[in-house]
């Protein structure tokens, strides 16, 4: 879902040009990722992680691409909006966003409070969403 959410908003997803088999992926080596050299990486609201530990891994991986260098690493604004649930609007926004600044300028936040009272008859509170799928940078804790 999340390369399709790329191609719709005009961009290119380089993930569709690996090869490889297996669920939930294919190993890829920090050797390929820097030939590919994405401009810009979005990591998965569902299993992603911040944004500067992301780019510290790559880091230490030997990964120097053109996103990690020029500060483009984007986490999703809203968690879970980027694969197959009806939220994947909200990621599209977003990633729309990123890739095209001087077309698009959505506020993300008041676009997910519209939707939630619209489809799920309940407030958003980006502080309070759903923990079985938001990672805990977001702002959570056990009580």
């Amino acid at each position: 879902m999340e390369n399709n959410l790329v191609k719709l908003a005009g961009g290119e997803s380089v993930n569709r040009l690996i090869l490889g088999k297996g669920r939930p992926g294919t190993e890829i080596s920090p050797e390929l990722i820097n030939r590919m050299n994405p401009e810009i990486i979005f990591i998965s609201s569902m299993f992603g992680s911040p944004i500067d530990d992301f780019c510290s891994y790559c880091s230490k991986a030997g990964i120097d691409v053109d996103a990690t260098r020029n500060d483009r690493v984007y986490g999703h604004t809203i968690p879970v909006s980027d694969f197959g649930s009806p939220r994947w609007i909200l990621g599209h926004m977003h990633i729309a966003d990123v890739l095209h600044p001087e077309l698009f300028e959505f506020d993300v936040e008041d676009e997910a409070k519209a939707f939630y009272r619209a489809f799920y008859s309940t407030e958003f509170d980006l502080r309070e969403v759903n923990l079985s799928f938001a990672k805990p940078f977001r702002g959570w804790a056990l009580a």
